[in-house]
């Protein structure tokens, strides 16, 4: 869609954090479903649980953008988040 081009310019960075420590810093330059894996023995946790964070560099309004009435802030989707099988 046309109201992705602005998101995608080349110059969209995603940053994770695992329990306050930066894993990844990547640089988004499409749209589009990409997979990401953090190994969870980088930053081990006593009791097997991590607070991950999120930020993204970019997002979007879609109701300042004329695609619904939607007011929430949207930067990405998460389609799964956990081990490995």
């Amino acid at each position: 869609p046309e109201y992705l081009s602005d998101l995608s310019d080349g110059k969209d960075s995603l940053k994770v954090y695992v329990n306050g420590v930066l894993m990844k810093e990547l640089s988004l330059r499409q749209a589009g479903r990409q997979v990401l894996n953090i190994p969870m023995d980088q930053n081990a946790s006593s009791n097997d649980m991590y607070a991950v964070e999120l930020y993204s560099s970019k997002s979007f309004i879609p109701k300042a953008l004329g695609i619904n009435d939607d007011k929430r802030e949207l930067a990405i989707q998460i389609h799964y988040i956990g081990e490995d099988n």
